[in-house]
């Protein structure tokens, strides 16, 4: 083999092993090369930071951040879902009931042993009111969640991972425009 063809051959290993490597981020780029920072899913555009991807599925939408290399753990940073409510509020007061008892049904039913809760969190207005409660997990380090009725109560929104993944999940539900 002379040596023109082991400089390829190295040229090529070497690509290819960077491109393993680093595949979640160039993953992750063309996926928004492709959609660009939004989705139109149902009614709604939602907002994908950089370095999110997104899986949309018929009732749900999961988007999740990756680490910066293959070898590096947890495997996933973050993962929001976002999904309609089944059930929308169809008026102003049911709305405000449901917003009022969403902290007890979060309470009874949603969160997990050993966290400690906070909230309700209440923001926005008109069509992008959303209510949040949070938890932290007292058993796993550094793990929190989140779980919020947003666009009014229409929609659900989740949010698991690390606590400076958080900021992300603000901005991924605060600025999906309405379509």
């Amino acid at each position: 083999m002379d040596k023109r063809t082991r400089i390829r051959l190295a040229s090529l290993f070497l690509l290819g092993y960077a491109a393993v490597v680093f595949l979640y981020p160039l993953s992750t780029f063309w996926w928004h090369l492709r959609h660009g920072n939004f989705l139109t899913y149902g009614d709604k555009s939602v907002f994908v930071p950089s370095r999110w991807e997104v899986k949309p599925r018929p009732t749900i939408v999961f988007l999740y951040k990756r680490p910066y290399t293959i070898f590096s753990r947890p495997d996933i940073l973050a993962t929001v879902t976002l999904s309609p409510n089944s059930n929308p509020p169809a008026t102003q007061d049911a709305k405000e009931n449901l917003f009022n008892s969403y902290p007890s049904i979060y309470w009874n039913y949603m969160v997990r042993e050993r966290n400690a809760v906070k909230g309700p969190f209440r923001f926005g207005q008109g069509e992008n009111e959303a209510i949040c409660m949070q938890s932290i997990s007292t058993d796993k380090r550094n793990l929190i969640e989140f779980s919020c009725l947003i666009y009014g109560g229409r929609w659900r929104a989740t949010f698991e991972g690390r606590p400076q993944e958080s900021e992300e999940f603000y901005r991924i539900i605060l600025s999906s425009p309405k379509t």
